[in-house]
Order: C-alpha cells, then sequence, then structure tokens
C-alpha cells in the first residue's frame, strides 16, 4: 500500500472562504473563455453560481 500525502489550501477572511482551489479553476475558466458565462459552462456550473462566488472574492477582498 503507497500512502500519498495530500492537502488543501484556502484563504479565509473573518471566518469566512475567500480563495481556493475551486474559485482558481473558476478565475482560470474565465480567463481561457474570455467571460464568467464561458468559464461557468466549462466547469459545469451556472451563472449564477459563478458570479456569487466572484461578488463573495470582491466583497472580502475590498477589490475588484
Amino acid at each position: 500500500m503507497k500512502l500519498i500525502p495530500r492537502c488543501r489550501i484556502w484563504l479565509e477572511k473573518d471566518g469566512r472562504p475567500v480563495f481556493g482551489d475551486g474559485r482558481a479553476a473558476l478565475l482560470e475558466a474565465i480567463g481561457r473563455t474570455g467571460s464568467i458565462r464561458g468559464g461557468a459552462a466549462a466547469l459545469g456550473m451556472s451563472y449564477r453560481n459563478a458570479w456569487a462566488h466572484l461578488n463573495h472574492m470582491e466583497q472580502r477582498l475590498g477589490t475588484k
């Protein structure tokens, strides 16, 4: 049996998530497709859900 160590890292502000693997994947998909709608579709996510993730990041970081 081969054991493989793994970990997940994310950033929180005031105990609420700001950035992690999922949001990084969303930003990368938006960059590849050129739009929020395209990035969301590439990840099998609704536009509304993608927009909410982006909005939460902006609000918690205090920047666009």
